[in-house]
């Protein structure tokens, strides 16, 4: 098997094993982010998760910003907390 037939998860499962995912947005991943000394991270676009929130979870446009915010960046999960940045277009 070659690394291009993995789906995105098997290959963060194989290379990032400590690494936290959000649930349900696993198609918001944009990579993976490395520091010495420390753990791989898995990256998330945070526009994709704010379009991803009001078009597929239906969470009305002025309170998405809020809901990523508190219920997403705000969950600490250690050295293996994801990262949400903010893709230049």
């Amino acid at each position: 098997m070659t690394i291009r037939s993995l789906t995105n998860r098997e290959y963060l499962e194989i290379t990032a094993l400590d690494a936290v995912l959000v649930d349900g947005f696993d198609d918001c991943i944009i990579g993976i982010g490395h520091r010495i000394g420390m753990p791989p991270l898995i990256i998330y676009d945070k526009w994709k998760i704010l379009h991803k929130l009001v078009t597929v979870f239906n969470v009305p446009e002025d309170e998405a910003e809020e809901h990523f915010e508190y219920n997403i960046v705000g969950q600490y999960a250690g050295d293996a907390t994801p990262i949400f940045t903010e893709v230049f277009k």
